[in-house]
């Protein structure tokens, strides 16, 4: 597959799977009257769907810089797995769940901050929202561990944000060629 092709595939990949993204954060954000449990697989469907654009980038795109196909690869596979064990093993403690997708969200958000700060293929503008949504990220993942008694709403409303703005960065990258 040649650089032009395979950028075209990230981009049609990042759109959709962004937008799955989005709807989901939005159905946990403006549904809160769905149970918690509920909410839980939502944004853990919603991490797995994110996790898939990385694996994808650092398996298929081979014109990318090696430590960043590498690093795509390996936080989306980590994501990918985090998300699956929460999916399938709603019967764990409400904390436990939102602390999988918790680390889920730290790997995602390093990843971010990384192609911000190291990775100059993209344009300074996506860097910069792409280091800001990482900072953020990675923040909104800390927090259950920082603050473990905080309401599992409150926790899994910030996570659905955080997912909604990596869905919505994704979409952008996909409307975005790298230089």
């Amino acid at each position: 597959m040649n650089q032009n092709n395979s950028f075209k595939l990230q981009s049609y990949v990042d759109m959709i799977l962004g937008s799955i993204a989005v709807i989901l954060s939005m159905l946990a954000l403006f549904y809160p009257e769905i149970t918690i449990t509920t909410m839980i697989l939502i944004a853990s469907l919603a991490l797995f769907i994110l996790s898939l654009p990385r694996i994808i980038t650092g398996i298929f795109l081979i014109d990318l810089p090696n430590g960043l196909r590498a690093l795509n690869a390996i936080s989306g596979s980590i994501a990918l797995v985090v998300s699956t064990v929460a999916l399938l093993n709603t019967n764990l403690e409400t904390q436990a769940l939102i602390y999988l997708i918790s680390l889920g969200l730290v790997l995602i958000g390093t990843v971010r901050l990384s192609i911000g700060i190291i990775f100059k293929i993209f344009p300074s503008w996506i860097r910069t929202l792409s280091s800001t949504a990482g900072c953020f990220t990675i923040i909104i993942g800390v927090l259950p561990f920082i603050f473990p008694d905080f309401e599992s709403l409150e926790l899994i409303l910030m996570i659905s944000i955080s997912l909604l703005l990596n869905g919505v960065i994704r979409i952008i990258q996909g409307l975005t060629k790298p230089k």
